[in-house]
């Protein structure tokens, strides 16, 4: 489709994202779904980010962000280990 995916709800910005990925979330749409704005946002994300449990992906300007799935598979097996003691 070529358009990429509209962010930010300015509808100039089209996202490049690839045919056959999952590129993940950007910031604005957290913004959207949880209604706080992006500094909050971003701190959040950062922390986990940090934390080794969120990936970034930077493509042009954009960073869309998604979990690291072993990385929380491994925190929830903590998780339930601690809470099985």
């Amino acid at each position: 489709d070529g358009q990429g995916r509209g962010c930010c709800d300015l509808p100039d910005l089209g996202v490049p994202a690839g045919e056959d990925e999952n590129p993940g979330i950007c910031v604005c749409e957290f913004e959207d779904y949880f209604g706080m704005g992006q500094s909050r946002v971003s701190y959040h994300v950062r922390k986990l980010k940090d934390a080794g449990l969120v990936r970034e992906k930077r493509r042009g300007k954009w960073s869309f962000y998604s979990l690291d799935a072993d990385a929380v598979r491994g925190l929830l097996d903590i998780a339930r280990e601690q809470l099985s003691a």
